[in-house]
């Protein structure tokens, strides 16, 4: 695996100040690098369904799918993270997040496992280090050998740029022909 990012030279203390609370995250892998997304985000694992694409739609959005009835629309997290087309495989899984409110679909190349990542084990992101999909990034941690970038799931999809949730998201109401995840 690619390494992500260098770690600073100190962990941050572990405590009710820390920036990075103990927590537990799903480790993925996206584009040859490996992430992890905090599993408080995460509602569900599924197997890669190709989208149904809309038109318009900004740069990342695959489509969306309809899940039990909700139209979930599906990211490309290795454009997002990595700045190049994911390329789908067997292994690809759609991880379901909920985000504000609304479930996201984000396409990555697989998922290992979930780990607890006390505050002492996470290490702030080196700024403007190549490869660091900044200001996504929170920190990263060395987890059996290799770097994950811990990923802000709010801030990667949450953007207005994304159009996925709060007023954009009406731009991808009317694309998709009926709401944009109302929950599942």
């Amino acid at each position: 695996m690619q390494t992500l990012c260098a770690a600073s030279s100190t962990a941050p203390q572990a405590g009710a100040d820390s920036p990075h609370p103990a927590t537990e995250y799903l480790r993925c892998c996206v584009g040859g690098a490996q992430f992890g997304i905090d599993v408080d985000c995460v509602q569900e694992l599924r197997s890669y369904e190709p989208p149904a694409p809309i038109a318009n739609a900004p740069p990342g959005i695959k489509g969306v799918l309809n899940l039990r009835g909700v139209i979930v629309p599906i990211v490309d997290l290795c454009l997002k993270l990595r700045g190049h087309v994911a390329e789908c495989t067997t292994a690809t899984v759609l991880v379901v997040l909920k985000v504000r409110g609304r479930a996201i679909g984000v396409m990555v190349d697989s998922v290992s496992e979930v780990q607890e990542l006390a505050a002492h084990a996470q290490y702030e992101a080196a700024p403007g280090q190549p490869g660091c999909a900044a200001p996504f990034i929170t920190g990263v941690a060395n987890l059996a050998g290799n770097s994950v970038g811990l990923v802000d799931i709010d801030a990667l999809l949450a953007g207005a740029d994304m159009g996925l949730v709060g007023p954009a998201a009406a731009t991808l109401h009317g694309a998709a022909g009926g709401p944009i995840s109302q929950g599942v």
